[in-house]
């Protein structure tokens, strides 16, 4: 058995919402990551990043929706 009141040594870890101060997730190419609210610069690069790839998602979507559509006029099929 573990005796949990005693220090392995090795630091437990703590997510950043429990450090103290105002923290909020956010979402960027698909990782969550907790930032400190005072920190806005990096908050506001973040949410540009992800808006810079749901931008290209539509892009790429609207492509190939024209490319079907043009197939699918033509006898290219």
């Amino acid at each position: 058995m573990i005796d949990s009141s005693q220090n392995s040594g090795v630091p437990s870890y703590t997510p950043p919402q429990n450090r103290g101060g105002d923290w909020e997730k956010i979402v960027a190419f698909g990782c969550i990551k907790s930032i400190n609210k005072n920190e806005k610069k990096h908050t506001d690069l973040f949410s540009h990043l992800a808006q810079i790839n749901e931008n290209e998602k539509k892009k790429a979507n609207a492509d190939i929706q024209h490319l079907l559509s043009f197939l699918l006029a033509s006898d290219n099929l």
